[in-house]
């Protein structure tokens, strides 16, 4: 330091809670006693900056888990809308060609219409999953 020509260093911790996220070092060519008032201001500024990292991490946090949950939901709406198209299929196959009474027509047509439901369910999550981010 006196090579440099600097007579006076301070060191404070950057804290997020109790923890030690980093840790300011300032250096003065002037010669300085201790200042209680800096050493409070230091202190505040190393818990605002610690605070500020803390939060960053939890918003990264966050942008990952929602990254990984859309994921998720455009493969699992991927793999449930193919074997649905097939039940749909079934059920209008069966209720149009196979003689039924009213009762079995009116269960299948139920069945259908839910079925119908859930797939377009599917097709609004997904355009929501891929409108929102895309």
């Amino acid at each position: 330091m006196a090579k440099l020509g600097l007579s006076t260093s301070v060191a404070f911790p950057i804290l997020a809670d109790s923890d030690v996220v980093g840790v300011l070092l300032f250096f003065s060519k002037r010669s300085r006693e201790h200042d209680e008032d800096l050493r409070r201001l230091l202190s505040d500024i190393g818990h605002q900056i610690g605070n500020f990292v803390r939060r960053k991490e939890s918003e990264n946090a966050i942008k990952e888990l929602n990254q990984q949950l859309d994921l998720f939901v455009k493969v699992t709406a991927h793999d449930l809308q193919n074997p649905l198209q097939s039940v749909i299929g079934g059920l209008s196959s069966i209720k149009d060609q196979v003689m039924l009474d009213s009762d079995h027509k009116a269960l299948f047509s139920s069945a259908l219409k839910q079925a119908k439901g859930m797939s377009e369910f599917i097709n609004r999550l997904l355009l929501y999953c891929y409108s929102e981010k895309e």
